[in-house]
């Protein structure tokens, strides 16, 4: 059974336009990582200055291992980084993630 993550992060306000461009070209070799680390679905969401980054995937904590581990990931990371006050760590690559306090579905 998959799980459903949000990933929060703090977008520097003066610069929000420059990381919705930078989402408009996420190279290949990270969606690539995704996919090979179980990411069944990767959407992102901005608001303000608030991205939230829901992500359907097998499991979490494998993603984030795997993840973590990809040159090429960190590279990205490092990048969109200079928009953000706060979110996926470019050095740790720990990924700040939001609780579910309530949810709504057919399933039992």
């Amino acid at each position: 059974m998959s799980e459903r993550v949000a990933i929060l992060q703090r977008l520097d306000p003066a610069q929000v336009d420059e990381y919705v461009e930078a989402h408009q070209e996420v190279p290949e070799a990270v969606s690539s990582a995704m996919k090979q680390g179980g990411v069944e679905e990767y959407e992102l969401f901005v608001s303000g200055n608030i991205a939230v980054g829901v992500v359907t995937v097998n499991d979490f904590d494998t993603f984030v291992e795997q993840y973590q581990d990809d040159p090429q990931t960190k590279e990205w990371e490092a990048r969109v980084d200079q928009f953000k006050l706060s979110g996926v760590d470019p050095e740790t690559m720990q990924m700040p993630t939001m609780d579910r306090i309530w949810r709504l579905s057919d399933e039992a």
